[in-house]
């Protein structure tokens, strides 16, 4: 009897085990950057989206000032943002290169981005979030705070 319980208790620490290392690990997306960008505002209501919208790679020159650091590997980055004016509205897709942390990412974005980067202008809402190795991030000011949740909720969404 007393080895029925012993096996008991170690199939089921075995099958705790599993099961923790199974559900920690986010599977990567295939889309590109672009795409993610294109996907996240699927079903959106554009209301509240400024009118020219313009979506973009962000050049080598320009990724400090998008999302804050240079000191990340990535494969790419697109931006979607006003094509004109000031206003406090930017939502940037950024594609990790293979085997590159996650989570450093993310707070070198959070502790650097800056969301007084626009003229007059302050991003009241400040989103840095992933799915697997792809982060999104998003800027825009207090008024926004519905289309910057739907934006986000698509992402995590995205498989």
């Amino acid at each position: 009897m007393k080895k029925f319980i012993q096996l008991g208790c170690l199939l089921l620490t075995m099958g705790i085990v599993l099961t923790g290392c199974g559900s920690s690990k986010q599977t990567n997306l295939s889309y590109k950057a672009s795409e993610v960008l294109d996907k996240i505002y699927e079903g959106v209501s554009t209301e509240k989206i400024p009118v020219s919208l313009a979506t973009h790679e962000v050049s080598a020159d320009m990724v400090s000032y998008t999302i804050g650091t240079d000191k990340i590997d990535y494969k790419e980055i697109y931006e979607s943002g006003p094509m004109a004016g000031s206003t406090a509205y930017s939502v940037v897709v950024v594609k990790l290169n293979e085997g590159q942390d996650v989570e450093e990412a993310k707070k070198l974005i959070k502790e650097n981005v800056n969301p007084h980067k626009w003229i007059c202008v302050t991003a009241d809402i400040v989103t840095v979030d992933n799915v697997g190795d792809t982060i999104l991030l998003i800027m825009m000011d207090q008024e926004r705070e519905d289309l910057a949740k739907a934006l986000q909720q698509n992402f995590l969404n995205l498989k």
